[in-house]
């Protein structure tokens, strides 16, 4: 939960940009695009932000925060000022604030330094005086002019300064003034409910002036002639604390209850501002939201009085272009790529679009009847109930189902079912599912369960490794030391872990059948234990209508790619119902994320860097258009696989229209090597801890990758799994794999059907047919070809 700090906040906003200093947070947000655009965590030196200002020209946020020392003569104020494109900071200081002698109600110097305004206490009389420079700073000079304001000052901020002149809010009245005449250019009876529910901003031009009163309406006025713009209703929204307009009198920034609300004035809609940590979210009164990808610890699904987690609603109110549309904001190709996003995702879940806005109505329903925590296991009574009739129903751990994807069938209209849970260490978050046989799934309850660690976990390695393939026009050179390389670093991570297996197949060993029959060396891990799989290689998307993923086998045949090929679920049904609950999928292939119709392969110029793609197609050259950052930048809710299959994190080397390289360069894929670099070294590791988890490794991996291709190849989650608490120790050990200067040719060489000695090798290191095992000394020999060990390597697969 937010600390109480956060609930000072103080807002600006240039343009289409808010800005929110929250505790000693600061953040910009683009209301055009929907985004946050940054946060700086250190933004303040104290939890209390007073003011928050961006420069007339756009480039600069000063955010002002009050010091311990502050005393009713002098302020002493804190400010910082950062760069509004891109939160770097700028400067910092501290100045005296406005001084006010005793007795006077308000003393504001203008901006440029020439003139101050000051009123007494009690007093209706304000006094404009000339400042006056001296040797020790500015004094005050002679009353130049005096002004009636309507009441008495009753707060602060009476004053406030426009390039026109200044305008007074005192009582409930609102009065424009220039310095050249004592009568006011216009004056406007705002109410009587007292200083404290009136609240004043400028622009940053200050061309314009904002007011809200008792959190009821939002006024507009032109600060040079005092005409009243713009009257729009908040009687919805709340009581007010803090406001803020842009220069183009379009969007106006509310603070209600500690929340920011941008207002569309054109549109006449809203949308709040949450934030928490590295995580925000947009929302709009319908709860019609678009958020970053981890957003769903912000935000819940509420029926009655009975809370959900976000998955399930996010099918329907996840809208992004919904939500631009509304606001009249983002361009047509961006709404365009949101709602093709949007509308595939609808269709992967069975959901028809038309139907989506009543997809939880006469739906079936599943409840907690029991549960009874023993240790590290639960005994769960589930109480199931559909009108159409039962399907199936399923228990999540972490987000991994435990009776794996197809869930438990079940008959009837009602039944109650008894289930025994394991539960892994620390926290787990049970869900229950259900699916009725007309296909419509009911709102999963959730509970939570703590079980203590209890010894260490085990890794578990699966690689499968093409180079070689049985048709010579397909060969590649680095595939095959790609799972060779990553098994090796991973061995690195025996001191986290009590035992390190790896198991690699390679060449003429990878078969459709033999990745089916590799799942019996993963279903031996725990609930506790992490399990990553990898494939290198071809991938290729069928030509046909389904266009069906593939892997690409040794043997593989393109025009019988069902019969030689490996499907996508075959390799993903590896991980599909085992006990593990952090599973990690690596494809570094071409096309291996989930394809989009709207995008096209292109090869930029790759040929230019040495870079060979890991494709089948003929592809021409071509020159790809200047990438679009939206399209790029896929750290959005809508990206999320809520649609959960196995559970499984899984990190795809490329879109899936790109293709995938490899280079004699780095002597590996260049996801491969992305991969190895953020095991190996600080850079990926954030927060210092040592530790890479799968959010610091997708942050890496994605940035170099593109910026090595040059944007060509852009790895992307396609299944995502939040609550999987994955991480890799750091592999400082394993760095020369990476960096190779002394190692110019492979690590690793297969000779088919050639037996080749490997010298002095490990009991715990079994060779075969193209497969490397580490960690089961009872395993049996998988035939055929070996893997000729390079003697100053082998100490990289002894299990330690």
């Amino acid at each position: 939960m937010p600390e109480p700090s956060s609930f000072y906040v103080s807002i600006a906003m240039h343009g289409d940009a808010a800005f929110v200093a929250r505790g000693t947070d600061v953040s910009a947000w683009d209301l055009q695009t929907l985004e946050r655009r940054w946060i700086r965590h250190d933004g303040l030196s104290s939890g209390t932000p007073e003011d928050a200002v961006v420069s007339p020209d756009g480039r600069t946020l000063t955010v002002e925060s009050a010091t311990k020392n502050t005393t009713a003569s002098m302020l002493a104020t804190k400010t910082r000022t950062f760069d509004v494109a891109t939160g770097a900071l700028v400067a910092e200081g501290q100045r005296p604030g406005n001084r006010r002698a005793v007795g006077l109600a308000a003393r504001v110097e203008s901006p440029d330094g020439q003139w101050v305004i000051s009123v007494a206490e009690k007093s209706r009389i304000a006094e404009l005086r000339k400042l006056e420079p001296m040797k020790d700073g500015k004094d005050l000079g002679p009353v130049v002019r005096t002004f009636q304001l309507a009441q008495p000052p009753g707060a602060e901020d009476v004053f406030r300064w426009t390039r026109h002149g200044f305008v007074s809010s005192t009582a409930g009245t609102l009065q424009f003034w220039t310095v050249t005449s004592n009568k006011p250019v216009a004056t406007h009876a705002i109410g009587s409910e007292g200083p404290a529910t009136l609240r004043v901003a400028l622009s940053p031009d200050t061309n314009t002036v904002a007011i809200t009163y008792v959190g009821t309406t939002l006024q507009l006025f032109d600060a040079a002639t005092g005409v009243r713009l713009r009257s729009s209703s908040l009687a919805k929204l709340g009581y007010v604390r803090d406001l803020a307009i842009g220069n183009d009198r379009t969007w106006a920034l509310v603070v209600i209850e500690g929340t920011p609300i941008a207002i569309n004035l054109v549109r006449d809609a809203s949308v709040r501002l949450f934030e928490y940590e590295n995580q925000w979210a947009i929302v709009d009164s319908d709860g019609v939201f678009t958020a970053s990808a981890g957003a769903g610890s912000l935000l819940a699904a509420v029926r009655g009085r009975r809370g959900f987690r976000i998955d399930q609603l996010a099918l329907r109110n996840n809208d992004p272009a919904r939500l631009m549309r509304a606001l009249g904001v983002g361009s047509d190709e961006q709404r365009a790529y949101y709602d093709h996003a949007y509308r595939t995702r609808l269709q992967r879940a069975g959901v028809d679009a038309a139907a989506v806005g009543d997809m939880f109505e006469s739906i079936p329903t599943v409840e907690f009847a029991s549960a009874t925590q023993d240790r590290d296991h639960v005994d769960i009574e589930l109480d199931l109930e559909a009108p159409r009739g039962l399907l199936r129903y399923n228990i999540d751990v972490n987000g991994v189902p435990v009776f794996g994807s197809q869930g438990k069938p079940v008959s009837g209209k009602r039944q109650r079912v008894t289930e025994r849970i394991q539960l892994g260490r620390d926290m787990n978050r049970v869900e229950l599912r259900v699916t009725d046989s007309a296909g419509r799934e009911g709102l999963r309850p959730v509970r939570q369960f703590e079980a203590a660690a209890t010894g260490k976990s085990e890794l578990y390695f699966l690689g499968f490794g093409v180079s070689d393939y049985a048709n010579a026009a397909y060969r590649l050179a680095f595939a095959r030391k790609d799972t060779l390389d990553l098994a090796a670093a991973l061995q690195h991570a025996s001191s986290a872990f009590a035992r390190v297996h790896t198991r690699v197949y390679v060449d003429a060993a990878v078969t459709p059948d033999r990745i089916r029959a590799a799942k019996e060396f993963v279903a031996g891990a725990g609930v506790d234990d992490v399990v990553i799989v990898m494939i290198a290689g071809h991938g290729i998307h069928a030509s046909d209508k389904a266009a069906r993923y593939y892997f690409v086998t040794h043997g593989t045949d393109n025009g019988r790619l069902a019969e030689t090929a490996a499907p996508f679920e075959d390799i993903e049904s590896l991980v599909d119902g085992i006990r593990s609950r952090r599973k990690l999928f690596l494809i570094d292939t071409c096309e291996s994320g989930e394809r989009d119709p709207t995008e096209t392969v292109a090869i930029t110029r790759a040929a230019d860097r040495g870079l060979t793609a890991r494709t089948l197609k003929r592809v021409a050259a071509t020159t790809a258009p200047a990438p679009r950052r939206f399209v790029l930048e896929r750290d959005n809710f809508l990206f999320n696989g809520i649609l959960r299959s196995s559970g499984t994190v899984v990190f795809s080397s490329s879109r899936g229209a790109e293709l995938s390289y490899e280079t004699e360069e780095l002597r590996n894929g260049v996801f491969t090597q992305a991969v190895l670099e953020a095991f190996t070294e600080d850079t990926a590791d954030s927060n210092g801890d040592g530790r890479i988890t799968t959010a610091e490794l997708r942050a890496y991996v994605a940035k170099d990758v593109a910026d090595y291709t040059q944007g060509a190849q852009n790895p992307t989650i396609d299944r995502d799994n939040l609550a999987a608490d994955i991480a890799i120790p750091k592999l400082s050990g394993a760095r020369s794999i990476v960096a190779r200067a002394d190692a110019p040719q492979p690590d690793y060489v297969v000779a088919n059907l050639a037996k080749v000695e490997a010298p002095q090798l490990p009991t715990s290191v079994r060779t075969a047919r193209g497969c490397c095992e580490s960690g089961d000394a009872g395993s049996g020999v998988l035939g055929l070809a070996l893997i000729a060990w390079v003697t100053r390597r082998r100490r990289l697969l002894t299990r330690t």
